[in-house]
């Protein structure tokens, strides 16, 4: 015997009682999902390094968390120092470039400096344009008060070559344009404990060359775990590295396995007008119109044997109980 009607009291009942259920069950995954969030916000034991720097970049649950350790935002840049206040002359001065914080005697260098501040922190990114020069001037970071530099190089190989990353960690744009008239921008995190100092030594400097540049950095709390970078902390996480690059040229950011379409909308919109582009059927939904009946194989628990039952797909779909 099969009884195939949900109208019965029981069956409404059962209805009920499983929404209800479902809303449960909802609920508690929300908490520990809200848990285990939380649990890693308000963490303040995790050391900022250039992994977990890197791992930011990709990462879409962190960026919509208030940042766990804090910072705030500084930035150092080559804009013109006649700039002062609103209520002062020179306000609107625009020769924003070749301006720095101080020139320093390094032996027989005379080294420009673009970045002098206090950690614990982190380089975020950095952008340089240059006109009037053929690119070759020096960029030093030193880091923690160390006489050597740990990153040195020609300024556009280190931020947009193949110094420390590549693309599109470290790139230049446009592609188009040519290559001393491009922006150069580096990404790759360069985290640091106690102090952070960036150079830059042209010959050309005064003499016709114009370097633009700006530098973002983070400042975190006192007493904040960091790891300086250095050379051999990006080769050992050579992998987190290729698979931020990997994830970012891609555009993918955690949903590259995931169907994208195009939705186009041709066509001449009027002053005001209003259209809302619909996206096509896919096979799935051609397959479903077509089908106007489903076939239901129900098999009776106490006799054994296949009963077929047709019923139209707009209508009650039966379901069996022995009895």
């Amino acid at each position: 015997m099969f009884l195939g009607r949900f109208t019965d009291a029981n069956a409404s009942e059962k209805k009920r009682k499983g929404k209800a259920m479902r809303r449960k069950m909802i609920g508690m995954v929300l908490v520990l999902a809200a848990g285990t969030s939380l649990a890693g916000w308000f963490s303040s034991e995790r050391p900022v390094t250039v992994r977990s720097l890197l791992a930011e970049m990709t990462d879409r649950e962190e960026m919509a968390r208030f940042p766990e350790p804090t910072y705030t935002s500084r930035q150092f840049s080559s804009y013109d120092r006649g700039s002062v206040a609103p209520d002062q002359p020179g306000w609107y001065a625009n020769n924003d470039f070749s301006h720095f914080l101080r020139v320093e005697t390094n032996g027989v260098r005379r080294e420009h400096v673009m970045v002098d501040t206090a950690g614990p922190g982190a380089l975020v990114r950095f952008w340089v344009t240059v006109a009037g020069t053929d690119g070759s001037g020096i960029l030093r970071v030193y880091l923690d008060g160390r006489s050597t530099p740990e990153i040195e190089g020609p300024v556009l190989e280190v931020l947009s070559g193949s110094v420390l990353c590549g693309y599109p960690l470290a790139a230049s744009v446009s592609e188009h344009t040519d290559y001393l008239k491009r922006g150069h921008n580096l990404y790759l995190p360069i985290p640091y404990a106690v102090r952070c100092v960036v150079t830059y030594e042209s010959a050309t400097l005064g003499r016709g060359e114009c370097f633009y540049y700006n530098a973002e950095c983070r400042t975190y709390p006192a007493g904040t775990a960091v790891e300086s970078f250095s050379l051999e902390a990006v080769r050992r996480d050579v992998s987190a590295l290729s698979e931020v690059r990997r994830a970012l040229v891609g555009g993918g950011l955690g949903v590259d396995r995931r169907t994208a379409r195009e939705i186009r909308l041709d066509g001449v919109l009027a002053p005001g007008e209003l259209r809302t582009p619909r996206p096509r059927k896919t096979r799935l939904h051609r397959t479903l119109r077509r089908v106007s009946t489903v076939r239901l194989e129900l098999v009776s628990a106490e006799r054994g044997t296949r009963k077929r039952r047709t019923s139209n797909a707009k209508g009650i779909i039966p379901r069996s109980k022995p009895c």
